[in-house]
């Protein structure tokens, strides 16, 4: 499992681990090396929730810092075509 983020149109790879399916709505991230110390070598519990129709995935995440569910809303983004990206080839 890794985690990105693109930064200044750079890519950064934030966490590495694995990760184990709990449930049908959870499952928890064994973060082995991370940017953010204090997810470092930790299990960090994760729920979520996918809404297919609206292609959008509700997670939250236990912060080991605080204690606190951190919400997260990830969209599923479409295809776009600019100049810069070529149209597929069909």
């Amino acid at each position: 499992m890794y985690n990105m983020r693109i930064v200044d149109q750079k890519a950064v790879f934030t966490h590495s681990g694995r990760y184990y399916i709990t449930s049908d709505s959870t499952y928890v991230e064994q973060i082995k090396e991370s940017y953010f110390i204090q997810f470092r070598g930790h299990d960090t519990p994760m729920r979520y929730k996918y809404f297919a129709k609206e292609k959008v995935l509700f997670m939250q995440y236990l912060d080991p810092k605080d204690e606190q569910w951190i919400p997260q809303i990830w969209k599923k983004v479409e295809d776009m075509e600019t100049e810069e990206t070529p149209a597929p080839v069909k």
